[in-house]
């Protein structure tokens, strides 16, 4: 088998796969949460399996075969999925052109061993030659299309200004978009060349450990393990890169707001259907305050997004559009992977033992770890000069 060091990715063939049946044509406005420049990107999933090339009854070719026919499927009730996107004339959103041009299906082979995928890359773009996009286009392959439960929503209009009922307007902070001062050329610190990918577990036993050490310092009840851990990434990076002590420094992460407006969206809404969560202070508050004071920040911007501050942010993207982007200075992203579902997507093969960003960089990735429901995979690209402080304290407990 090769290594990550010396192989290559041989692609055989790129294929457009349309809507196994004919679908409508025509052009469907993208709502202004789905529209915002800062989410104009794909995201790009790594889905690792096992090796099934000891298995001499596997076809290969007819499983490829199953795999694009089932695709071709599931884009007939997923139509928009096969269109392509644009912006609007007059620029205030983005719109799809629906005309059944098909996703692309990528077939490619390489040698590579599964354990080349347990730790971090060497480099932030080292996995890059990987991109499999039949995987992210085809996690929908194994259901049968006239069974989906729930029915798949379009409706972006729910999140339409327009939709509203008129509201007194909101006293509501929304420090995610907010200019903040830059005593230290932050963006410099994270040229791509400079980082180096880190990857750390937080099993179950580890994520109970950080959990009890806040406990017995509060009295706030039903921490999460997503609120403490964040925290204690937060607090590391911080220190790790050795920040002014007057900076201002972000958490920004994404909350699901399906149950959060009112009415609350249908469950097949397949649109973007989050807003940002900012946890605020500054270096020395950050550094010096604990474990305790970093979580209940996380929490209180969790508990902060309710119906009211969800249609405000609405009508502020939709007012400003494309102007309307949270501030990059001071601003560590962190994005929940973990509850996604990606280690159950199963093609026929049984399901990924590794799951992962194609590219790790400096926005921080929790992920699910292979047959541990209850343990966390923290990913993030950190300044190489910073990188050994930052693996020392991110596995350390106060």
């Amino acid at each position: 088998m090769g290594t990550l060091a010396s192989n290559n990715v041989l692609v055989k063939k790129a294929s457009l796969i349309p809507p196994s049946d004919p679908t409508p044509t025509h052009i469907l406005k993208l709502s202004s949460i789905d529209s915002q420049l800062f989410l104009r990107f794909t995201i790009e999933y790594l889905l690792i399996y096992p090796s099934i090339r000891s298995n001499n009854t596997f076809d290969q070719a007819a499983f490829t075969g199953r795999v694009k026919a089932a695709l071709g499927r599931a884009l007939i009730p997923y139509y928009p999925l096969s269109g392509r996107v644009r912006a609007r004339p007059d620029n205030s959103c983005l719109e799809v052109i629906c005309r059944g041009q098909g996703a692309l299906f990528i077939e490619a082979e390489s040698e590579f061993n599964v354990t080349d995928f347990e730790n971090a890359p060497r480099y932030v773009t080292e996995w890059r030659k990987l991109l499999a996009l039949e995987l992210s286009n085809g996690c929908l392959s194994r259901k049968n299309t006239s069974d989906l439960k729930p029915k798949p929503v379009w409706q972006r209009s729910l999140l339409d200004p327009t939709s509203f009922k008129k509201h007194k307007p909101s006293l509501v902070s929304h420090p995610e978009f907010n200019q903040v001062n830059d005593y230290c050329n932050f963006m410099t610190r994270f040229n791509p060349d400079k980082l180096t990918p880190t990857s750390v577990t937080f099993h179950e036993w580890k994520l109970n450990e950080l959990k009890n050490s806040v406990t017995r310092s509060t009295r706030t009840s039903q921490l999460t393990s997503f609120e403490v851990l964040s925290a204690h990434i937060w607090r590391t990076w911080a220190k790790a890169l050795h920040f002014p002590p007057s900076q201002t420094l972000k958490l920004l992460f994404s909350i699901n707001i399906r149950h959060r407006v009112k009415p609350s969206l249908p469950g097949g809404y397949y649109g973007n259907a989050i807003v940002l969560g900012c946890a605020q202070t500054t270096v020395k508050e950050l550094t010096e305050n604990g474990l305790v004071y970093a979580t209940e920040l996380i929490k209180e911007a969790k508990n902060r997004v309710d119906d009211k501050f969800v249609k405000e942010v609405v009508n502020s993207v939709s007012l400003k559009g494309p102007s309307c982007v949270p501030d990059s200075v001071g601003v560590l992203i962190l994005s929940q992977w973990s509850k996604l579902g990606l280690e159950s997507v199963d093609f026929g093969i049984g399901r990924p033992v590794q799951v992962g960003p194609v590219c790790t960089d400096r926005y921080c990735i929790l992920l699910p770890v292979h047959d541990q429901s209850r343990s966390i995979k923290v990913m993030l690209a950190v300044p190489s000069v910073a990188v050994d402080k930052y693996v020392d304290l991110i596995t350390a407990v106060d």
